[in-house]
């Protein structure tokens, strides 16, 4: 990996929406040359996946009925979700 390698990770980095030719216009690259490139990072596994992060927050209520005396675990259970912020 060189310096316009690196260069086009940090591109990807701050909008990975962007062309390959704008990407290029920025590194000093043709489009297709960042594309090759962006395909080499990917082949050599220093690019291993593209994802999305989706906000998924919602405050959610709640009532729990048990049919046994355990809620020291279940509280305990539970509250291993860092997902829970408040119990």
């Amino acid at each position: 990996m060189d310096k316009k390698d690196r260069a086009i990770l940090d591109q990807l980095k701050i909008n990975s929406r962007q062309s390959w030719k704008e990407i290029g216009n920025k590194v000093f690259l043709s489009g297709q040359a960042v594309g090759q490139r962006v395909y080499e990072l990917q082949a050599n596994n220093i690019i291993e996946k593209f994802t999305i992060k989706e906000k998924t927050e919602y405050t959610q209520f709640i009532t729990i009925f048990m049919n046994s005396n355990q809620f020291e675990l279940f509280e305990k259970i539970v509250k291993s979700f860092q997902e829970i912020l408040e119990f």
